[in-house]
């Protein structure tokens, strides 16, 4: 987030990794404003940030290059995921 506040930046991505085993739902988060002290809170719709899960494999059963094999066919996974949900404006 410090980054999106830097450049000014309205949509952000947090990449973390996940589990095989778990389900990764791609999930949006909004930035809050007002206090709760004054019970006026709410999101602003403006300023997103999408929480997307890269899948680890288990490497327990698999060799190097299956892991490998693996982890790029994750990859490109989320890299797609970001490219559908960014707009570049052009």
């Amino acid at each position: 987030m410090a980054y999106m506040f830097r450049f000014n930046a309205k949509k952000g991505s947090y990449i973390y990794p996940a589990n095989n085993n778990e389900s990764v739902p791609e999930s949006k988060m909004y930035l809050n404003e007002g206090t709760t002290f004054e019970n006026n809170v709410k999101h602003k719709e403006d300023i997103i940030i999408t929480k997307l899960g890269l899948m680890i494999p288990k490497t327990k059963d698999l060799t190097y290059s299956e892991f490998s094999q693996e982890m790029k066919l994750n990859e490109t996974q989320l890299v797609n995921s970001i490219m559908k949900d960014q707009d570049f404006g052009y």
